[in-house]
């Protein structure tokens, strides 16, 4: 199912972009008559009582006007029609995920539940956990285990056998997963959230975190080669993190990061990213993409760096001393701070920017 909502908001943001970009300008249009070239009209008479309506009007002799103005009203349009798509995306995914939930008249009856799996943490070395709708949190801790606690509300013909977190170790690689499927086909979520307990001791090279519908929630981690946190339908926040490359991906909802170290990709459909990094040195570079949302940035001062900004219908606010801007357009802002050493890429199509 996450595929499939990929799939069609990829399709749409295609679409979106292939027409604003591709839309003929005047010179093209003039080619093919349908404006025709500036010719001589009667001057108006002065005192006339409809000269201000003809000012207003567009008129063949500004036909780049005209696409810049049908190119704009094709843009809030376009806009507002994709938030509108990405609210229904939304309304689809938790009908979709929850249709086995407590709320269902057939489920009225159901119980609260607090079920916990443990697992020896020696051996492993990349940790995969992979829910379809529930909310995850992951900590770290003094324990030598690693546990997986379910908490929520079920059906009360669930036995607790059929609901505890689901713990695979193959290999150095331990997969966590919360989603069983009943003889009939049925899922037996309900209302969960899965929260997991790594040692802060030990040493992880790789983390990865999927969910459908919910959010994400971590703090604490260091990770030797990679963190990445994804959600379809839901919001992440990770605070004071360390990996050689983190990713953090949101297909409607937004993204909260502070105080990361490594390479930083982040990217929102429908939703703003929030990079607070001021107390901390770059230690890769960043980007950051976002289609219908914000994206904020803020650095710590004087980090070398390279900066390179592009939008569609978006505006840009970089307050950032010493930087040295080689371009500042509507479509974009381009500048360098020092060496340049670490790069700083943000792209929106209707969002704003602000790097400081």
């Amino acid at each position: 199912m996450k595929k499939i909502v990929y799939f069609a908001i990829g399709l749409l943001l295609i679409g979106l972009t292939g027409t604003i970009v591709t839309f003929p300008k005047a010179d093209t249009l003039k080619a093919f008559g349908l404006f025709q070239e500036d010719k001589e009209t009667a001057p108006e008479q002065d005192g006339s009582r409809n000269a201000p309506d003809r000012d207003r009007q567009a008129t063949p002799n500004d036909p780049d006007g005209i696409i810049e103005d049908f190119q704009t009203d094709l843009m809030e349009g376009t806009t507002d029609m994709v938030g509108g798509i990405l609210d229904n995306v939304s309304e689809i995914v938790d009908d979709a995920v929850s249709r086995d939930s407590t709320d269902d008249p057939d489920n009225a009856k159901s119980r609260r539940i607090s079920l916990s799996e443990n697992l020896a943490a020696q051996g492993i070395r990349n940790i995969v956990i992979d829910t379809a709708a529930s909310d995850v949190k992951l900590t770290a801790s003094a324990a030598s285990d690693i546990e997986a606690k379910l908490t929520g509300k079920v059906r009360s013909g669930i036995k607790d056998n059929e609901l505890t977190p689901l713990l695979n170790k193959e290999g150095d690689t331990l997969y966590i997963q919360t989603e069983r499927e009943k003889k009939d086909g049925k899922s037996f979520r309900a209302d969960l959230a899965l929260t997991v307990t790594i040692p802060a001791a030990q040493s992880f090279e790789k983390l990865s975190i999927s969910t459908v519908s919910g959010d994400i929630e971590t703090s604490n981690l260091e990770m030797k080669q990679a963190i990445k946190l994804e959600t379809t339908n839901g919001e992440i926040t990770l605070d004071r993190a360390k990996a050689a490359k983190i990713e953090l991906n949101s297909v409607n909802g937004s993204i909260e990061a502070s105080a990361l170290k490594g390479e930083i990709a982040a990217s929102s459909v429908n939703g703003d990213l929030d990079l607070g990094l001021q107390t901390v040195d770059l230690a890769g570079d960043i980007t950051a993409e976002s289609i219908h949302g914000d994206i904020d940035i803020v650095l710590k001062k004087n980090q070398p760096l390279s900066l390179e900004f592009t939008t569609v219908g978006g505006e840009a606010e970089v307050n950032v001393p010493d930087m040295d801007f080689s371009r500042r357009t509507d479509q974009g802002i381009a500048g360098k701070v020092g060496s340049g050493k670490y790069s700083v890429k943000a792209a929106t199509t209707t969002g704003d920017f602000t790097l400081e």
